[in-house]
């Protein structure tokens, strides 16, 4: 698959993530941790649509590669004028040295231009 092709998966992604997220964007929502758990699931079920639908994400991913890309996707969400979601829903976060090699340059093309691909390519290079 080439870099092109897998820079417009994350523009797909983003898109039914975004169209996933439509019912919370509302003046004065409160973005509660109920509210933010119930948006990093959605954001998951979105995912999973696209990530079945192409056998290379579908090879390369892992739970930690899985849970990795959604809680980016979480942390990258754009809601009610900016309002930041709470970070603290997680019990525990994925790392880029959690990925294997194979994830993370995935991921690493998939997230071009964004900052988690910057974490991605330190991660890499220090492996060598």
């Amino acid at each position: 698959m080439t870099t092109e092709k897998q820079h417009n998966i994350h523009k797909v992604m983003s898109q039914v993530v975004a169209a996933k997220l439509q019912s919370y964007i509302t003046e004065g929502a409160e973005l509660n941790l109920a509210t933010c758990t119930k948006i990093y699931q959605d954001i998951c079920l979105a995912l999973q649509e696209v990530v079945i639908t192409v056998p290379m994400l579908k090879a390369a991913m892992t739970e930690v590669g899985f849970n990795f890309m959604a809680q980016a996707y979480y942390d990258m969400v754009d809601i009610n004028n900016g309002e930041e979601l709470d970070p603290n829903i997680f019990t525990k976060r994925v790392k880029p040295e959690e990925l294997s090699d194979k994830e993370a340059q995935v991921l690493l093309v998939l997230f071009k231009d964004t900052p988690i691909a910057k974490e991605l390519f330190v991660t890499l290079k220090k492996r060598g």
